[in-house]
């Protein structure tokens, strides 16, 4: 594990948070005030549950949980979550919960304050769900780096589902990459590269969910460059971090 530390380290990219703040990104923009609302309150007791579709479990989400009328609406066909889809779910989870004053817990079998779900039929974005549902497109074993797009769909879901938005609300900004934020669309490299949550993200999520000031955050971890093991080695640093609280 060290020797992995060691070798990324030297492939670290990170926009620093002066930059960030020189650049005047916005990821708390008016757009998102009733997934924040949403995710203050459920954070109230200082716990968050969160649920995913299984294959003994598969919630079907009213359609209230539709922000706006017209659109695609949500999927009455989610799929289970497959078990590398669970790791990268509760790890991310688990992250989340390291950097934040709020604790995450899985429950099984029922609704959590948030929930997942995959959907091959889902054409809907993140930020037009509210009710802590999140509708995700799977790629994993469908594409090549389908797994990275995984990571990186579900970590943009989750925030958007707490209240993080995109940059001053536009994803198309071409003045900002995934190096600033993982809430752009904008994508300076290919799905080769394993991408995490930026310091900028990282602290929307704290601005949202309060601060666990004992927690020691992770590395700004911007990309992993062994393609072919990408996945496991997002998982690793990220469960390393976590474990050295």
């Amino acid at each position: 594990m060290q020797d992995m530390h060691s070798h990324l380290g030297n492939h670290l990219q990170c926009a620093s948070v002066e930059d960030i703040n020189s650049r005047k990104m916005n990821l708390l923009h008016e757009s998102g005030e009733p997934q924040r609302s949403y995710a203050k309150n459920i954070a109230a007791d200082g716990v968050i549950t969160y649920s995913y579709s299984t294959e003994s479990f598969k919630w079907i989400e009213p359609s209230t949980s539709y922000r706006w009328t017209g659109g695609e609406g949500i999927t009455s066909n989610p799929i289970a979550a497959d078990t590398e889809q669970i790791s990268w779910i509760d790890t991310i989870f688990g992250f989340i919960d390291s950097i934040t004053g709020v604790r995450f817990q899985k429950v099984e079998n029922a609704r959590g304050e948030l929930h997942i779900n995959f959907a091959d039929d889902s054409n809907t974005i993140p930020s037009a769900l509210l009710n802590g549902y999140i509708e995700i497109n799977p790629w994993h074993d469908r594409y090549q780096y389908g797994g990275i797009q995984d990571i990186r769909s579900i970590q943009v879901a989750i925030a958007t589902a707490l209240g993080v938005t995109a940059p001053n609300g536009n994803p198309n900004n071409d003045v900002y990459t995934w190096s600033d934020t993982l809430m752009t669309y904008n994508n300076p490299t290919s799905f080769g590269a394993t991408f995490f949550y930026s310091q900028g993200d990282q602290d929307a999520l704290r601005s949202i969910l309060g601060s666990n000031n004992d927690a020691r955050t992770l590395v700004l971890l911007r990309l992993c460059i062994k393609p072919l093991d990408v996945s496991n080695c997002c998982l690793a640093l990220m469960e390393s971090a976590m474990s050295s609280r």
